[in-house]
């Protein structure tokens, strides 16, 4: 049995992030199935197993079937940015996991292990595979709001470029871990990218 990890919603907040256009898929990515479940409510299963209070984050209709709260970007057209910035601007709590939706191969280990490493003093933890940071699989901090809309505002929604200018908390993620997959931050973006997601 899966070890169970949960966190007060006090601290925590899990986001599903699954406001993309899917342009290069020509499909809404999040509603496309694996192993008869669709992408978003996998992401959505995943994180609410661990925390008590998860949002959507989508401009797209139909992804209210969870029975979650889902909000539209506060501030339109600003890509996984715009989508991370409005997780922490309507949630209650201090911290949020923000998880995209189209990322099939994330674990609840990895997400616990990110997890650890939120404190106040850190405004994200953002893990790194193969020599190349994740932030659609991290965790960030209310403190990072005043930076985000000053970028967004002047129409910079570069994720990497944003971490440079934050406090952020590295976590590599390698072999090393036990629960380890070189398919963990897998995204899908692609029918070749989905095609290689069913065969795996």
């Amino acid at each position: 049995m899966k070890p169970q990890f949960k966190y007060p919603a006090d601290i925590t907040t899990g986001a599903v992030l699954a406001g993309g256009k899917s342009s290069r898929m020509g499909r809404d990515k999040g509603m496309m199935k694996i192993n008869g479940m669709t992408l978003m409510e996998r992401t959505y299963h995943l994180l609410a197993n661990i925390f008590p209070k998860v949002i959507i984050i989508s401009n797209r209709a139909g992804y209210d079937k969870t029975g979650a709260e889902v909000y539209k970007d506060l501030i339109p057209g600003k890509g996984p940015m715009g989508g991370i910035y409005t997780a922490l601007g309507v949630a209650e709590s201090p911290f949020v996991l923000a998880v995209a939706c189209d990322m099939p191969f994330v674990n609840e280990e990895l997400l616990h292990h990110i997890l650890q490493y939120a404190e106040p003093k850190i405004d994200a933890v953002v893990p790194v595979h193969d020599d190349t940071p994740q932030p659609l699989c991290a965790v960030y901090q209310k403190t990072c709001l005043p930076k985000m809309e000053q970028m967004l505002r002047k129409g910079n929604f570069k994720l990497q470029y944003l971490l440079t200018i934050l406090r952020t908390c590295y976590l590599t993620i390698d072999s090393r871990k036990k629960w380890y997959s070189p398919h963990l931050f897998m995204n899908i973006n692609t029918m070749t990218d989905y095609q290689k997601a069913l065969s795996l």
